[in-house]
């Protein structure tokens, strides 16, 4: 019995393992992607910023926040990046062109730096955003949905948390964009790891 144990707990680490690698082929991209979380990569001294920055006729909070979502398209990563999940830096996402909320606040905060806009940067379970002084609130870049903020005057709380919203949010960053050839190898990894346990439990 405990053999029996063992190996499926070897083949639950396999399968995990197996997830790990066809979501991430470079796993250090999954680590530098977390490390940056806790440090955001925002550079307002990037060369790439200072000619991107260029194309702006006036300067203001509002006007950095609408050009950045004007010029950086909404692109889940799967799209941009080929990973479910990553948190890129400013050189890229200005390589790129293209990017998710991760991607917009790094540049707009990196503006917001690059001009001496003061701002703090905010957090809920599902966005990433930068909030600043005479900020428009929306429907999910609000305080009821927030759970972390650079602020002052913020701690750290639970969030409201619309359960279908979110669902149809995971659905489509994790789901509906990830190409079809890793659709496949994750499903062939769990119908391995079930055949594997049916066949151990019929076997002892």
């Amino acid at each position: 019995m405990k053999t029996k144990r063992r190996e499926i707990i070897f083949a639950g680490v396999w399968l995990l393992f197996w997830i790990l690698l066809v979501l991430y082929p470079q796993p250090q991209n999954l680590g530098k992607s977390i490390y940056r979380i806790y440090k955001i990569p925002v550079n307002p001294e990037a060369e790439e910023l200072s000619l991107f920055l260029e194309e702006i006729e006036a300067i203001s909070p509002q006007i950095i926040e609408k050009f950045v979502i004007e010029k950086i398209p909404y692109k889940h990563d799967w799209v941009t990046y080929d990973m479910p999940w990553y948190f890129p830096t400013a050189g890229e996402v200005l390589e790129k062109r293209r990017g998710d909320c991760k991607s917009r606040m790094v540049i707009m905060a990196s503006a917001f730096e690059y001009y001496n806009f003061p701002y703090n940067t905010t957090l809920s379970p599902s966005h990433i955003w930068i909030d600043y002084e005479g900020k428009n609130e929306r429907r999910n870049e609000n305080r009821e949905v927030a759970m972390f903020s650079t602020g002052d005057d913020f701690t750290f709380k639970l969030p409201k948390i619309e359960i279908r919203e979110s669902i149809d949010l995971f659905s489509q960053a994790y789901i509906k964009y990830m190409p079809e050839e890793k659709k496949y190898l994750l499903f062939t990894g769990f119908i391995v790891f079930l055949s594997f346990t049916f066949w151990r439990t019929k076997n002892f």
